[in-house]
């Protein structure tokens, strides 16, 4: 997917005097009370009123978002020109967010008519219940089920259940609000203090921290920033003012004359950090948790490391705590992508200073070496890191205690920074060996796109393909293969498992007269494993391409992006993004530990959202990822012992693979630019049998038994989000 070149805006026409338009940017527009509606249950309703608007809702949903909860839903189609949502608020209502990804033509605007007006409990059940209804009938299912279903669980279970259970099916990315429509504010309220309890303020340790203080124009901004970091549990400290001189108030000037630890440092001042300390830098508007410096120095006294990194959120401007970002532990491949550390790291100063003296930045003084972005500092402390293994001198400590002033996050990086990060990203994915051939700004973001160089000739790829019949599902999987993978070295083998209809053995027939087709008989009793594992056995390429019969390509260069990550030396094995058939997201990574044992990242996304801190638009590490499209070395896999054809014979192999792929050592990857429809098992049909239904426990079982660690924490997905749904929500159950 290309990003988009230009910033359209929607033209809105609201009805009633209560919501006004306000910011428009990017690709988002505000609507904004003119005073605090109160809790209750709400509908948003938009009308399309021109040509345009009606292109735009053929081609994508709108994204609402509400007040400072950075998670939002799409809107649902109610007909041909109306999309509408209903919702719940539990606290008062002030700002909905509309977002959306591109417009037909830059140069005409898609006009709608918009009403936000609150609804009645009995409403809401009707609208929701109508939505769902319109959907199963448009599916060829009873348009009358969700109605007879619904009445039945409020008798069996309650009301309350009853509810929760239709709002999933309405809406899944809605399904937190029933808890907390602020799940933020709520998780600060109820989890936090609990996290922190484990940090008592007795407990001191003899460690010394260097804060770097940035200032820039805003004097009250830069005294938040002075305070917070005086009301540190942690005494042990030197604040340096960077650039402040033309900050400073009288009431600046006393309070670093009130504190010797507070110094004022000049533009031109060379500074030598104290030995045997770790450094911070902040910029003004940053302020710190009171017992931030007391937490970092009671983790670095228990398990030193060279970088340690900790969650953060935002200060808006009445200096509320919003939007966090929970972040993954190390991940590699997700930092060449973006930087989702932030500025919110501590590394040994002697380390950043010796990444300084190895990254030597040019004299001219707006890139002293303070003044560079903390990005840039980052990166240059990670390459001044020895040896090879990152992973052992990098820690990640899931707690916010850092809160970043908004203004200091809106901005794009600028040229020298952009220039700069590209420099070291390629340095860095050099250092383990992997042969970079580019790394270039994605437009309108402050992400990377980091291209390798695929070898010369080109490794073969064996593209296994198992059915039993489902003519027009495989057929269509394999014609789409082949009429739109530019990677030309590649092998289709077509695993027939006891198919019987006399056109699907007729077209075996006349596809094997391919040259880049075979078809091979696999006369045995269903056994995904190893039907898989017999198709690696006949496989004549370097690597292996698992794929679902039920999927179908739809970028081009789909399996170009999938190889030149899985010929990296560290690399196991690489997932695709798969969508559903209304470009809603299938699968965008494995998540471990939901639903107890694992599930699908951003299920039912817009093919176009960012996703959680932008992690569906960027290449990243992850435990595992689906066998509908994987990617990986023939010897990787065979090291490994291939699919588990004992205990695994349906569900979860691919899961148990990826992460025995991990354990040997080989970091797993899933990219979003490999794209590919998943109509998810249509010839294997659903675990609807007594037989079936005991075979899938006896999987989760043994699952849960063999990874019992991962599945309890899982080092690409933070314990601070659900275990509940597949969307990234903040954990409120």
């Amino acid at each position: 997917m290309t990003e988009q070149s230009h910033l359209p805006t929607l033209a809105l026409q609201l009805k009633g005097s209560i919501w006004q338009q306000g910011k428009a940017g990017g690709y988002s527009v505000s609507l904004t009370a003119n005073t605090d509606q109160p809790p209750g249950w709400y509908r948003l309703v938009l009308v399309a009123q021109n040509d345009a608007a009606r292109q735009l809702l053929a081609q994508q949903q709108l994204f609402v978002k509400q007040n400072h909860n950075p998670h939002g839903a799409d809107l649902l189609p109610e007909s041909r020109n109306k999309l509408a949502l209903v919702f719940l608020r539990h606290n008062p209502l002030r700002r909905l967010t509309l977002q959306w990804h591109k417009l037909p033509t830059p140069s005409q605007n898609a006009r709608f008519s918009v009403v936000v007006r609150p609804i009645s409990r009995a409403k809401a059940w009707f609208y929701m219940l109508a939505q769902v209804s319109r959907r199963h009938k448009a599916a060829g299912q009873s348009w009358s089920y969700i109605y007879r279903i619904s009445r039945a669980r409020s008798k069996r279970s309650g009301v309350d259940i009853a509810l929760a259970k239709l709002v999933r099916e309405y809406q899944p990315l809605l399904a937190h609000q029933l808890i907390s429509c602020e799940p933020y504010s709520y998780w600060r309220q109820t989890k936090e203090p609990q996290l922190l309890a484990a940090y008592p303020q007795a407990q001191q340790h003899n460690i010394h921290f260097c804060l770097l203080l940035r200032a820039k124009a805003e004097p009250q901004q830069l005294l938040l920033s002075i305070h917070s970091v005086l009301a540190q549990q942690h005494r042990q400290w030197q604040l340096y003012l960077c650039s402040a001189a033309n900050t400073l108030t009288e009431e600046l000037q006393q309070l670093i004359a009130s504190d010797r630890r507070i110094i004022l440092l000049a533009d031109n001042a060379s500074l030598a950090l104290a030995p045997h300390s770790y450094s911070m830098l902040l910029q003004e508007g940053d302020c710190l948790h009171p017992q931030a410096l007391q937490v970092f120095a009671a983790e670095f006294a228990a398990q030193p490391v060279a970088l340690l990194y900790c969650d953060h959120d935002s200060l808006n401007t009445s200096q509320q705590r919003i939007a966090p970002h929970f972040k993954p532990d190390w991940n590699p491949d997700l930092l060449l992508s973006q930087n989702y550390i932030g500025s919110a790291y501590m590394v040994r100063s002697d380390i950043l200073q010796q990444g300084l003296q190895q990254q030597a930045a040019p004299a001219h003084s707006m890139h002293h070496w303070w003044q560079q972005h903390h990005y840039l500092l980052l990166l240059q402390a990670l390459l001044a890191l020895p040896g090879d293994n990152l992973a052992r001198q990098i820690r990640h400590l899931p707690l916010v205690l850092l809160h970043i002033a908004q203004k200091n996050q809106r901005q794009r990086y600028n040229q020298y920074t952009c220039d700069q990060a590209a420099l070291y990203l390629q340095q860095l994915a050099a250092r383990e060996g992997s042969a970079v051939l580019s790394v270039n700004p994605i437009a309108n973001s402050n992400r990377f796109n980091v291209r390798y160089r695929i070898p010369r000739p080109l490794p073969k790829v064996s593209i296994l393909i198992p059915t039993r019949d489902a003519l027009d599902i495989t057929r269509n999987c394999v014609n789409s293969v082949l009429q739109k993978t530019h990677y030309p070295n590649f092998e289709i083998i077509i695993l027939d498992n006891q198919s019987q209809q006399a056109a699907t053995l007729a077209w075996f027939n006349t596809i094997s007269a391919h040259d880049k087709v075979q078809v091979i008989k696999y006369d045995h009793p269903f056994n995904y494993s190893a039907i898989n594992n017999f198709g690696a056995s006949k496989a004549s390429g370097e690597l292996l391409c698992l794929l679902n019969n039920d999927t179908e390509v739809i970028n081009n260069t789909w399996l170009t992006e999938m190889v030149q990550h899985a010929i990296r030396p560290h690399i196991g094995c690489v997932g695709a993004k798969l969508y559903y058939f209304d470009n809603s997201i299938q699968h965008a990574g494995v998540i471990l530990g939901l639903w107890g044992l694992a599930g699908h990242s951003h299920k039912n996304y817009d093919r176009y959202a960012n996703g959680y801190q932008q992690r569906l638009k960027s290449v990243q590490n992850l435990s595992a990822v689906t066998a509908a499209c994987l990617l990986l070395r023939k010897s990787v896999f065979e090291q490994v012992g291939g699919l588990d054809e004992t205990h695994l014979t349906v569900a979860f192999n691919d899961v148990d693979l990826c992460l025995k792929v991990q354990q040997a050592g080989y970091r797993n990857l899933w990219t979003p630019r490999a794209e590919l429809y998943h109509f998810e098992s249509k010839s294997r049909g659903k675990e609807d049998t007594p037989e079936k239904k005991q075979r899938e426990q006896q999987e989760i079982a043994y699952m849960q038994q063999k990874w019992a660690q991962i599945i309890k924490h899982d080092p690409c997905y933070s314990p601070h989000l659900t275990r509940l749904r597949e969307d990234f929500s903040i954990d409120i159950d």
